[in-house]
């Protein structure tokens, strides 16, 4: 007769415990991500100047990467196909920029970036504490660029 034990040493509930602290993470990052995309589109839309139209389409190009990297990273958490990435995004905002000052369009371009930064190094942090160590890698990708990203626009 087999006894019951409060512990569980099922490999598949640990497994399916340690998505559920990442997954949520992941899916944050990919609306913060989808809604950059979002804003840096509509920035390039409303731009007048050649070459910062030139350096939002790298920006958005940039981000668009990371939207893929993500939509990896997520279906390698969770084992369902990308497309269901979507079902577990937050609902995008309108894009709250509006053109006026290059100054402050890059301003709220820097905010957002640093945003991203934070919860980047959440979601590396908690691959790295579950064992993940190459969707920690793919996650420090991203948050690799994304500091030269903040660099180069503060540099201006």
């Amino acid at each position: 007769m087999k006894t019951l034990h409060a512990h569980n040493d099922d490999p598949q509930d640990s497994n399916a415990s340690q998505v559920s602290l990442l997954l949520p993470q992941l899916y944050e990052l990919y609306t913060a991500e989808r809604q950059l995309a979002l804003d840096l589109s509509n920035l390039f839309h409303q731009s007048t100047s050649i070459p910062m139209r030139l350096d939002l389409s790298d920006r958005r190009k940039e981000t668009t990467r990371h939207l893929l990297r993500l939509e990896r990273i997520i279906q390698m958490t969770s084992g369902n196909p990308a497309s269901h990435v979507v079902a577990g995004m937050m609902t995008l905002r309108p894009s709250a920029i509006e053109m006026s000052e290059t100054g402050v369009t890059l301003e709220v371009e820097l905010q957002v970036l640093r945003a991203a930064m934070v919860g980047y190094e959440a979601a590396i942090s908690t691959a790295a504490q579950l064992g993940h160590a190459s969707i920690a890698s793919l996650l420090m990708e991203s948050r690799s660029e994304k500091v030269e990203t903040i660099s180069a626009l503060s540099s201006r």
